[in-house]
């Protein structure tokens, strides 16, 4: 037999049940006629009537335990929930509130929300149905010192024996859920700007190097249509203009995306980019990897961190005067440790440094599922700390 029928027998048998045996037994005080749907005297019922009496008060003890113990379970459950719930009786006023909305609501009992209209605690401007979710709704929740929390609420009317008794609400914090979406949003946002940025970047190159070396090209196979007999110097110098043509391609691709990284890996991509640096630039730039197998390690980490190591590397070289750069990376159990340090001018790091590349860096950590941290002071260089979980 399930809670629900117990309890109904529960209460019907507490309803009819009667303090004498008369009772029990259907007949009128002081009549001792049979009653009139039971059986005769002469025909024999078998069991006394005190006796049945007493089996209907255990049994009636036995559903008493059980419904206490239910009622216990149904308690804890509804205290130990984080999320609110509450019953709004027939005239819109809380009759039942549980620990998880005292808290949300920021009050200290549960006195403090009993018998209030349950309008008080709710913006009823901002309740918007969910889509596909009958009785589900996303309003704020109004709390004591004025603050206003994104919820869930999903409510359902309920009545006892055919007679409403009012609605029940669950209701939900969805603050995290909803950062969540914002920063996701954010990053999207960011993401296609990042690749627009990196078009305009690739489309600058292509016209700047590639088309200024095909004009070249063109004006010098015009200048040798226009003579009867080509110049050897002519040549010379269209073919030395051709063959800077692939070089500068080359390049091109190989900052979209380095060919080392693809066929050698994460640690002698690396290496060829900081030994570019060393020659374009002139700096120091001390690399200390701690060899591990790179092979394995998926392609998105090898390439953002490879991304992180560049654009710190740039920043120092470009915004710090830094003469003197140091990269540590190693592979600790499950993470990758990178730590790059310089020894320029530093920075204030709570002031706006959007400039430098610091997001991007941050962002890259964050796809990755790690974290990057930047120490700086001015005078006192900059130290670049990233942990990427494999």
């Amino acid at each position: 037999m399930d809670i629900n029928m117990q309890v109904q027998l529960y209460l019907i048998i507490m309803v009819n049940e009667t303090p004498d045996s008369e009772a029990a037994t259907g007949k009128e005080p002081g009549n001792n006629a049979p009653p009139a749907d039971g059986p005769r005297p002469d025909q024999g019922s078998g069991t006394s009537p005190e006796a049945e009496l007493a089996m209907l008060r255990e049994r009636v003890r036995a559903l008493e335990s059980e419904l206490a113990k239910t009622v216990d379970i149904f308690e804890g459950i509804v205290e130990t929930t984080d999320d609110g719930i509450m019953v709004e009786n027939e005239q819109g006023r809380v009759s039942l509130v549980n620990s998880g909305l005292v808290r949300m609501l920021g009050y200290e009992d549960k006195s403090d929300v009993i018998d209030r209209p349950w309008t008080h605690f709710f913006s009823l401007e901002s309740e918007k149905k969910v889509a596909g979710r009958p009785g589900v709704y996303e309003s704020l929740l109004l709390t004591r010192d004025g603050r206003k929390i994104p919820i869930l609420i999903t409510s359902t009317s309920f009545s006892v024996q055919g007679r409403y008794m009012g609605v029940l609400s669950v209701i939900k914090d969805t603050t995290f859920q909803k950062q969540t979406e914002e920063r996701l949003q954010a990053l999207s946002r960011k993401v296609i700007s990042l690749q627009e940025e990196e078009r305009a970047r690739l489309a600058r190159e292509l016209h700047d190097e590639i088309g200024q070396q095909m004009a070249a090209v063109q004006l010098i196979i015009s200048g040798i249509k226009q003579q009867s007999e080509p110049r050897r110097e002519h040549i010379l110098m269209l073919a030395d203009k051709i063959k800077n043509i692939p070089a500068e391609l080359r390049r091109i691709c190989k900052g979209l995306r380095p060919a080392a990284l693809d066929s050698l890996g994460l640690i002698s991509a690396v290496n060829e980019m900081t030994n570019e640096f060393v020659s374009v630039y002139g700096i120091n730039i001390d690399v200390k990897i701690e060899e591990f197998d790179d092979k394995d390690l998926k392609p998105e980490i090898s390439i953002n961190v490879y991304r992180i190591i560049q654009e710190a590397i740039s920043n120092a070289v470009r915004h710090s005067g830094a003469t003197v750069i140091t990269i540590a990376m190693k592979r600790a159990g499950n993470k990758v440790l990178l730590i790059i340090a310089d020894d320029g001018g530093g920075f204030d790091p709570s002031q706006n440094r959007s400039g430098l590349g610091l997001d991007s860096m941050r962002e890259r950590a964050a796809l990755c599922g790690g974290t990057a941290d930047v120490e700086s002071e001015p005078g006192k260089g900059t130290e670049i700390n990233v942990i990427i979980p494999l």
